[in-house]
């Protein structure tokens, strides 16, 4: 487990890791059709527990790494337009 406080490197691994599973199952439930409807991606950490609401339509949209550092910042608590 981790903390916003836990090495850069760790949280980009499991951001990563996240990223790269959400972006694989997008993929499978956009096919089945739920473009207009929101994916939950859910990340329990030590201090806090993240929930990220996003469409299904911009989720398929986005790549992994633009994911992947929106998870990033949430992890550490950084603001988008800090």
């Amino acid at each position: 487990m981790s903390t916003k406080d836990s090495p850069i490197e760790k949280l980009r691994a499991q951001a990563r890791m996240i990223a790269t599973a959400t972006k694989a199952s997008a993929t499978d439930w956009a096919e089945c059709g739920l473009p207009d409807r929101n994916a939950r991606i859910g990340v329990v950490m030590d201090d806090k527990i993240i929930e990220l609401v996003i469409p299904w339509s911009q989720l398929h949209a986005t790549s992994a790494e633009a994911l992947e550092e929106t998870l990033l910042r949430a992890m550490q608590e950084k603001r988008s337009d800090a």
